[in-house]
């Protein structure tokens, strides 16, 4: 009897050409769809997007709603981080909390062998640990957005996209009936801000307060400008300002104070960072060297080879060999072994 594997199917290229190379592979796939948008036009055409590509696949498909537990994790936590002046990831919070949970959870429920999905990313074994390893392309590799997901999941998780490009999804996609999906230019956006700016968003669903002004600081204390609501700001920082000084740019965000410091670009370079809800599987106590850190914000990428400390209070600290420009409060900063993904953290100072 063939396994039985449940894949997320959301109906774009990614999830359907996973779906299809497992059911070429032998397994016996069912997709299943997750209502998430309170907008109905925005539901409706993702169901119908889901349905035609199993419709195509000529494979079963499961519609679960979970609008509310959506909106109640992932968009609340997107609106919190912002209110508390830290610059979220909600592609990541979700696929811990939401997707892969929901899937897993679907899977004990349904007596599935395996879940799966469009993620270009791979699975390993490293030191006896499942966990998750970067795709072959680097180009597309997301394991990044996976450094949360539960290690206990991942034995029975299947990446079919991890070896191939997206160039080469595309190419079967033209082969296999989903000519329709091959052409269409591919979502960078996050998915429930449907294009628009998050500030908007936020303002519109009642998430943040637009008259919460409060002042902007140099890094003398002293004010040289006032800000219209912290949400509407993230580290490293220039346009908005309104301030006479145009090479300045935001350091700091002080919810406390409810104040913006402000500050030469030099001032944000920094060699250490402090992490905290630290998740690391399997990994011990102390320090660990040669290792390679992925920062997904505003600023550049941390370049050459970090060491990581851990403690026992879930906090841990990273220290480059080189300085980090504009790392921002609030998000993962995940670590390598090469191609191996550790494990990660939140960004919560840096120094």
């Amino acid at each position: 009897m063939s396994k039985k594997v449940l894949v997320a199917l959301s109906g774009g290229l990614d999830s359907s050409i996973a779906a299809l190379l497992l059911k070429q592979q032998g397994y016996s796939v069912t997709g299943i769809h997750f209502g998430l948008f309170a907008r109905k036009n925005q539901q409706n055409n993702s169901y119908l997007a889901a349905t035609k590509a199993a419709k195509i696949l000529n494979i079963p498909l499961i519609n679960k709603n979970i609008e509310q537990y959506f909106s109640d994790t992932v968009i609340d936590y997107f609106a919190r981080q912002y209110s508390n002046g830290r610059t979220p990831c909600p592609c990541s919070f979700c696929n811990a909390n939401v997707k892969w949970k929901v899937l897993h959870d679907e899977q004990k429920l349904h007596g599935f062998d395996f879940i799966a999905t469009g993620h270009y990313a791979q699975t390993t074994k490293h030191n006896g640990v499942s966990r998750f390893m970067k795709a072959t392309s680097d180009l597309k590799d997301q394991s990044y957005f996976l450094w949360s997901v539960p290690s206990e999941y991942i034995n029975s998780i299947l990446l079919p996209l991890g070896t191939y490009r997206k160039s080469e999804v595309r190419e079967i996609a033209q082969s296999n009936g989903f000519g329709y999906l091959s052409e269409k230019p591919e979502s960078m956006s996050i998915c429930f801000l449907e294009g628009t700016d998050y500030r908007e968003f936020l303002v519109k669903n009642h998430l943040a307060n637009p008259n919460t002004y409060g002042n902007i600081v140099d890094e003398d204390g002293s004010v040289i400008g006032q800000h219209k609501g912290l949400f509407n700001y993230t580290i490293g920082q220039k346009q908005g300002l309104k301030l006479l000084d145009k090479s300045l740019c935001i350091t700091k965000i002080d919810p406390d104070k409810n104040e913006i410091v402000v500050g030469k670009w030099d001032n944000l370079n920094h060699k250490q960072l402090k992490l905290t809800n630290c998740k690391f599987p399997s990994l011990p106590l102390g320090t660990h060297q040669n290792l390679t850190v992925l920062i997904r914000g505003f600023g550049k990428n941390p370049e050459g080879l970090s060491t990581l400390e851990l403690k026992d209070n879930g906090t841990g600290y990273v220290k480059f060999s080189e300085p980090v420009w504009a790392a921002t409060p609030g998000q993962p900063v995940v670590v390598y072994a090469g191609s191996t993904l550790l494990g990660g953290g939140y960004l919560n100072e840096s120094f």
